[in-house]
């Protein structure tokens, strides 16, 4: 989608798609151990303290919403975030 290439290119990071009811995108940064989530609500999410598996237990999940959520929400895991301007 346009928003996912938008903010891709914003952070200087290829996210990858998903088909989730509430989870855009995700990225991760290994060295920083940085997990990047883009939410349907237009903001995006860097979670901290993400391992590489960490990002393959994302990746493989059936449910990208459902782990976002077990793994990093519910816990509050320390996170920055940003709103993303929708301009289609």
């Amino acid at each position: 989608s346009n928003m996912v290439s938008k903010v891709s290119e914003a952070i200087g990071l290829s996210l990858i798609p998903c088909n989730s009811s509430n989870v855009v995108a995700f990225a991760h940064v290994l060295p920083k151990k940085w997990l990047y989530i883009l939410f349907k609500n237009n903001v995006l999410y860097r979670y901290e303290g993400q391992d590489y598996n960490a990002f393959i237990s994302l990746l493989n999940s059936e449910s990208k919403g459902k782990w976002v959520n077990e793994h990093l929400v519910k816990p509050k895991v320390k996170c920055c975030k940003w709103s993303v301007e929708n301009s289609e």
